[in-house]
């Protein structure tokens, strides 16, 4: 008889139990408190075939690593002979004929805040094929990326909408309708305390702060590397002259940061966006693992198991490519010489290293040019992060 590594965890067993009661769930626990197994385990023990798994392409052979390692089930993905499919958001229209054939039974969308939007073709295929299927999941430990209006499609997809009276009420309560020479816009934030509550019924969410004896701590230090004083950016074109003043000087600076902390900690992971600092990082250090964009799911995988498991001491990953699905907990520091303008992706970056399998205490540095864009970027995320947090942290 099959036995897993490990156990569930006590929060798992809830979650598994929770999904289990109902047809329709949202999982919205935070990053790196094992949401996908937590999942996995309900679908299986809830015993109805067939099973759609639909996910980022990254991740597509995640999932099938997970099914093995839990539940000693071997899955390959995009194989319709199976009873178990697993296939990223990009095939869905390639794969219509088959999914309306195979007749799901359960499906599972796994970062389905990539479905925020109602007009994407994904957006649109993903409500046509749930529409028909009774039992759904959805998963995302970030629910809302900027704004509350990003739920809507994602519940309607789910099929809960209608718990908060339909989309227009939605939009209308909470969203901060304003009108505009372009129509009506819901970009804003309004009644975040009530907000706040049907959330509440409308989510399993369980944050870290919940589960302190589980988790090491995390530390977060900004570190004024350099200071380059520049005025508050007015327009696009001003944000990404400000940032390459900033990068040439900066990142020379960051990689006596970057060899210190190896010395000392022997393993880091460091996060950016542009592909001219990814360049120079690997000029530095030829021998880093590296995780980017255009690299296949399985070649992103080779690269983190090859960190995980040898003495490759040095990790660059642009924080698009691997704030989702992966695991870094080889390494207890990450260093960011970049910042998105979304709290979320900037934490789900920082819970790659911060999440259960994590043996010490995290340290995150955001290495930045004091008085330059990098400052300000900080200053807009945290304000950001203030609310988001407060409506889906119960």
């Amino acid at each position: 008889m099959f036995k897993p590594p490990f156990p569930l965890l006590p929060h798992q067993v809830e979650g598994r139990d929770m999904i289990l009661s109902e047809r329709k769930t949202y999982m919205a626990d935070d990053m790196g408190l094992g949401k996908t197994r937590t999942v996995l385990e309900a679908v299986i023990d809830r015993g109805l075939y067939p099973i759609l798994i639909v996910c980022p392409a990254s991740l597509k052979w995640n999932w099938a690593k997970e099914f093995e390692t839990w539940k000693g089930i071997q899955v390959v993905p995009e194989d319709f002979n199976s009873d178990i499919v697993i296939i990223n958001y990009e095939s869905l229209k390639k794969y219509g004929a088959e999914i309306s054939h195979k007749q799901f039974i359960q499906v599972v969308f796994d970062e389905c805040h990539v479905l925020k939007n109602s007009q994407s073709g994904r957006g649109r295929t993903c409500k046509y094929i749930a529409n028909s299927i009774p039992y759904r999941v959805m998963i995302s430990g970030s629910p809302v990326l900027n704004r509350p209006e990003e739920l809507v499609h994602q519940f309607d997809i789910l099929g809960i909408i209608n718990w908060f009276g339909g989309k227009k009420k939605f939009l209308n309560k909470y969203c901060d309708p304003q009108e505009t020479r372009y129509g009506k816009q819901y970009q804003g934030f309004s009644y975040l305390y009530d907000l706040k509550k049907v959330l509440g019924n409308a989510l399993i969410r369980r944050v870290k702060d919940d589960l302190e004896s589980q988790l090491p701590t995390k530390t977060v230090t900004a570190v004024p590397i350099m200071e380059l004083p520049q005025e508050k950016p007015c327009s696009l074109e001003q944000i990404e002259k400000q940032e390459r003043a900033v990068l040439s000087r900066k990142v020379p600076l960051s990689l006596t940061f970057i060899q210190e902390q190896i010395n000392k900690h022997g393993k880091v992971v460091v996060f950016i966006h542009h592909q001219s600092v990814g360049k120079a990082l690997l000029k530095a250090f030829p021998n880093a693992c590296v995780i980017k964009g255009s690299q296949s799911a399985k070649a992103r995988q080779a690269q983190v198991d090859k960190f995980q498991n040898t003495d490759c001491p040095i990790i660059i990953c642009s924080l698009v490519a691997a704030a989702m699905g992966i695991t870094l907990t080889a390494s207890h520091v990450a260093i960011f010489l970049e910042f998105p303008w979304s709290p979320t992706l900037l934490r789900q970056a920082q819970d790659r290293v911060h999440r259960i399998g994590q043996t010490k205490p995290v340290d995150i540095y955001y290495l930045y040019a004091k008085g330059s864009i990098d400052q300000y970027r900080l200053r807009t995320i945290t304000t950001k992060e203030v609310v988001i947090n407060y409506i889906i942290k119960k």
